[in-house]
C-alpha cells in the first residue's frame, strides 16, 4: 500500500446482523475509530496500526464487507453469503470508479 492515497479493504464482519447483510466503513485517519467488525484474532484499528509501520497505509480507508451465516471455516459460501455475492461486488465496483473520480 506504500505510495497509495487511498485503500479499499473487503472482509467478513462479525456484525449481529442477519447473514448475508453488507456493511461499509469510511475510515479517515488519523483519527480512526474502526468498529471491532472483522472476523479475526486483532480489530481492524490494530490491523491498520500494524501495516502503518510496515507498508504506510493511506490515510483514507474503507471497510466494505458481508455478514457471513457462520464462523467456522467453509469451503463454499452459504446461501446467505452467496446471494449478497453480486450486491458486494456492485458496491466494491462503484467505490473503485469513486475513488479513480476524485
Amino acid at each position: 500500500m506504500s505510495g497509495a492515497d487511498r485503500a479499499l479493504v473487503v472482509d467478513a464482519l462479525a456484525l449481529e446482523e442477519p447473514p448475508g447483510t453488507i456493511r461499509e466503513f469510511r475510515l479517515d485517519r488519523p483519527d480512526v475509530d474502526a468498529p471491532e467488525v472483522t472476523m479475526h484474532d486483532y480489530s481492524f484499528t490494530d490491523a491498520l496500526a500494524v501495516g502503518d509501520v510496515a507498508y504506510d497505509v493511506p490515510d483514507r480507508v474503507r471497510l466494505l464487507g458481508v455478514v457471513p451465516d457462520q464462523l467456522d471455516p467453509a469451503v463454499e459460501l452459504s446461501e446467505p453469503v452467496a446471494a449478497a455475492l453480486p450486491e458486494l461486488v456492485s458496491r466494491i465496483e462503484q467505490r473503485l470508479v469513486e475513488d479513480t473520480q476524485n
